[in-house]
C-alpha cells in the first residue's frame, strides 16, 4: 500500500494558489468521477488536502498551461529533444530518461499534438516504442498530467515509482504566470525535429500510428466475418460484439478489446480498442493507438467534411492517462 509517511496532500492549496488546476489522482490516473468539469476552487482544494484516499496530484490541462511529454527511453534522444524546449520550463520525471516539460502556450489552445511511434527494434517481443506528445490545454473532453505522489502502482497498491522534480522547481513553488511561453509554430517545429531525430538514430516508425493534431478519423470497415478478441481470450463476431457493447453500456462497464482486428503485427495483445455504441446506434471501436474509430461497413459514410471529428462522446475521459499495455 502507499507509504503513510509520504504524503503530498498538503500541496493542493499551494499548487492552486500558483495558478494551476490541481485534481486528485490515484497515481498518474485520475479516478475522480467528472474530473474534466469538476469545480476546483479554494474550498475544494482544502477539502482534497484533508482526504487520504487520493495519494497523488495531477494538473488538469487548462490554458495557458502546455506540457511536452517526452516518452522516450533512449537517453541520448530524450536529452536531444529536451534541448529543443525552453530551458527554464519546469522539468518533471516519472520514469527516467522520460521527462515532461511544463510551460505556457502563446496562442490558440489545442488538445493533443504528437509524433508517430518509433522503435529501435519493432520486431522484438515487446518493442520499446518512443514518441512525443504535447498537451495544449484545449478540447472539451479534458486531459490531465500527474505531478506529485505515485507515478506507478501495482495491483496491490504498492508504489513502484514517484514523480520527481530534479531542479527543485515545481508547480507548488513556481507560479504558472512565470513559466516561459511557446508558440504553436514552435511546438510544431519541435515535433518535426523529434521525428528527424528518431529517423537519424535508425529507429523504425510504426506505420499504424499517425502524428499531428489528435483528431479522430472515422472509417467504415467492420464486417460480419471479422473476429474480435479480448485480452482474456473471449471472441465475438460483429453481431456478438454489438450485443456485448449494449450490455456493457447498460451496466456502465468499460468494454475494451485487443487490436487484433486491425491486423497490426505490433499490437502484442494490448486492449487498445474502446467498444461502445455510436450516434448511429451501432457498435463502434475507437483504436487508442491510431486515433481511428471503426464503424460497420454497411453504414453509409458521412460527407467528406465530417470524415474527421473531435473525440466523440462515447469516449469521454477514458483516453486521458490510458496507455496500452505494450506502449510503456
Amino acid at each position: 500500500m502507499t507509504d503513510p509517511t509520504f504524503s503530498v496532500r498538503h500541496l493542493f492549496p499551494q499548487v492552486f494558489a500558483n495558478g494551476y488546476v490541481p485534481i486528485p489522482n490515484l497515481d498518474k490516473r485520475c479516478m475522480l468521477t467528472g474530473w474534466p468539469t469538476v469545480l476546483v476552487d479554494e474550498r475544494q482544494v482544502r477539502r482534497w488536502a484533508r482526504q487520504r484516499k487520493w495519494p497523488a496530484i495531477g494538473l488538469r490541462m487548462t490554458p495557458p498551461l502546455l506540457v511536452i511529454d517526452i516518452d522516450v527511453l533512449d537517453a541520448d534522444i530524450a536529452a536531444q529533444i529536451e534541448r529543443l524546449v525552453p530551458p527554464d520550463s519546469l522539468r518533471r520525471i516519472g520514469q527516467a530518461p522520460k521527462a515532461a516539460r511544463f510551460m505556457r502556450l502563446a496562442g490558440e489552445p489545442f488538445r493533443i499534438w504528437r509524433t508517430r511511434r518509433w522503435s529501435p527494434d519493432p520486431s522484438a517481443v515487446k518493442p520499446q516504442w518512443s514518441h512525443v506528445e504535447v498537451f495544449g490545454g484545449g478540447g472539451d473532453k479534458g486531459a490531465q498530467v500527474g505531478v506529485f505522489g505515485p507515478h506507478k502502482t501495482n495491483d496491490a497498491g504498492e508504489v513502484l515509482s514517484n514523480y520527481a522534480w530534479p531542479d527543485g522547481r515545481d508547480p507548488s513553488n513556481t507560479p504558472l504566470a512565470s513559466l516561459p511561453e511557446i508558440s504553436r509554430e514552435q511546438v510544431n517545429a519541435i515535433l518535426g525535429e523529434a521525428e528527424s531525430m528518431f529517423a537519424a538514430a535508425g529507429f523504425v516508425v510504426d506505420q499504424f500510428t499517425r502524428g499531428g493534431q489528435h483528431r479522430v478519423k472515422q472509417v467504415y470497415d467492420l464486417t460480419p466475418e471479422m473476429v474480435f478478441r479480448s485480452r482474456a481470450g473471449d471472441t465475438w463476431d460483429l453481431a456478438g460484439l454489438e450485443t456485448e457493447a449494449r450490455y456493457a453500456k447498460t451496466i456502465g462497464r468499460k468494454f475494451m478489446i485487443t487490436g487484433s482486428f486491425t491486423n497490426d503485427p505490433n499490437s502484442a495483445g494490448s486492449e487498445r480498442g474502446i467498444v461502445n455504441l455510436s450516434h448511429f446506434d451501432r457498435v463502434c471501436i475507437h483504436d487508442t493507438k491510431t486515433a481511428i474509430t471503426h464503424n460497420p461497413a454497411d453504414i453509409e459514410p458521412p460527407s467528406l467534411d465530417d470524415a474527421f471529428s473531435d473525440l466523440p462522446e462515447i469516449i469521454g475521459g477514458v483516453l486521458d492517462g490510458y496507455e496500452p499495455s505494450d506502449a510503456e
